[in-house]
Order: structure tokens, then C-alpha cells, then sequence
């Protein structure tokens, strides 16, 4: 595409380079015609008659040269516009280049980037788990993914500071592949049927902090290193 747009332009400035020497030529014609008005005019060279047909065939190649000049400036004035429409697009395409690449790059660096709780999250979570009444939360996160465990840290410490006893299951074992690809990337997941309405009241809070997250059951209940009677808060793998 840009070989093509690049040939397009060298075609129309070579075009633009030829019709501007045309209009130069044209110009000098003019120039030249009206000297020899001049001299038929206003000086005594020569004859009356030669000066007459000198007057008279520089009158022709000045309506000639003024035609091909108007012309000339007419097609040049197009090539103008059309390499000015040429180039306006090249900008236009570096333009969105650019802005596709600037896109690309800040995807990327939140890709990358660690999730964290903020002060205002660690506050909600810490006063509204009080009023909760669930007896134990279990941290979990999978085999090998570094960001999880450092974000399930930043969750059970804010979570223990509510009074609530909060256990730390981290990297031993793997998740099935749906919950791995939560669109949450934190689930709260609940292991018998009696632990359903506290588990609600969990989602809801940490959904009030502003914290994503989504709720499952558990595919094995009974996990090793999980009470039956506790609530599993699921750091998957960041969306």
C-alpha cells in the first residue's frame, strides 16, 4: 500500500515539475511579447510598418502565451491538489499508526500490570466484613502465576484485618479452565449450599468496593487445604 501511495506521489510531482516549467516558459513568452510592444509603441527603430507587424505578432504571441500560462496554472493548481490529497492521507495513516501503536502499548502495560487495592478498597472490605458474620475465607490462587499470589496477598491481608479468620492456599494446585479464564479474574466460590447466602453478602461487598469479581461453585468440594464450612475467595489469573 505505501509502495503504491509512494509511486502515486512521484508520479504527480514529476507531472507538477514539467507543466511548472511549461508556466515558466508561457511567463517569459509574455515578458517577451510585451518588450516588443514596447519598442513598436514607443520608440523610432527602424520602419513604421516593421514596427507595425512587430506590434502585431507580439500582441499574437502574448494572447498565445496567456492562454498556454492559464492553462499551465489551471492542471498545476490540480496536481497540487491532488499530491496535498496524497500526503494529507500518508499523515492521516502515520496519524492512526500511531494512535494504534500508543493503543496497543497501554493495553499491553495494563496487561502487564500488577492489580492492587487501594486505601478506599481496603477500608470498604475491612468495615463492611464485620457485619458479614462468615467464619473463614480462604485465599487461593493457581500454580505459577506470580501476579495472583502477590494480588491474593494484598486481599487476605485486607480481608484479616476485619477480625475474621482468613486462611492462604497459594500455588498448590490448578484450577479448572473456565475459572482460570474469569473475566473477574476474583471469584468467590462457594462450597456447600449452606454457605450461599454468606457467600452473596461477600460478593456484594467486594463488589461495592469497586473490586471486580464474579461467583462460582466449587467443581471438587472438599478442596485439600480448604474447610468445608469456609468460603473460597479465587484469585484467577488477570483478565
Amino acid at each position: 500500500m505505501l509502495s503504491i501511495i509512494a509511486s502515486d506521489l512521484a508520479s504527480l510531482d514529476s507531472s507538477l515539475t514539467r507543466w511548472e516549467w511549461v508556466e515558466y516558459s508561457a511567463e517569459f513568452f509574455v515578458v517577451l511579447s510585451c518588450m516588443g510592444e514596447y519598442i513598436a509603441e514607443f520608440t523610432k527603430i527602424k520602419t513604421e510598418k516593421w514596427r507595425h507587424q512587430l506590434n502585431r505578432r507580439s500582441l499574437i504571441v502574448l494572447i498565445a502565451a496567456l492562454a498556454i500560462e492559464l492553462g499551465a496554472l489551471c492542471i498545476t493548481n490540480g496536481l497540487s491538489g491532488k499530491e496535498i490529497a496524497v500526503l494529507n492521507g500518508i499523515a492521516a495513516d502515520a496519524r492512526k499508526r500511531a494512535e494504534d501503536e500508543a493503543m496497543a502499548r497501554v493495553k499491553i502495560e495494563e496487561r502487564i500490570e500488577h492489580r492492587h487495592l487501594t486505601m478506599q478498597q481496603r477500608e470498604a472490605l475491612r468495615n463492611g466484613l464485620r457485619s458479614i458474620g462468615i467464619a473463614t475465607i480462604v485465599v487461593t490462587s493457581a500454580t505459577g502465576d506470580s501476579e495472583a499470589m502477590e494480588y491474593g496477598e494484598e486481599l487476605a491481608d485486607a480481608l484479616s484485618q476485619s477480625g475474621i479468620k482468613v486462611a492462604k492456599v497459594f500455588g498448590r494446585f490448578s484450577f479448572d479452565a473456565k475459572s482460570e479464564l474469569s473475566e473477574s479474574g476474583l471469584l468467590v466460590v462457594v462450597q456447600t449450599a449452606a454457605q450461599t447466602a454468606f457467600a452473596e453478602r461477600l460478593l456484594e461487598l467486594i463488589t461495592r468496593a469497586g473490586i471486580p469479581v464474579g461467583a462460582a461453585a466449587a467443581v471438587n468440594p472438599g478442596i485439600p487445604g480448604i474447610p468445608i464450612n469456609a468460603i473460597e475467595l479465587r484469585v484467577c489469573a488477570k483478565p
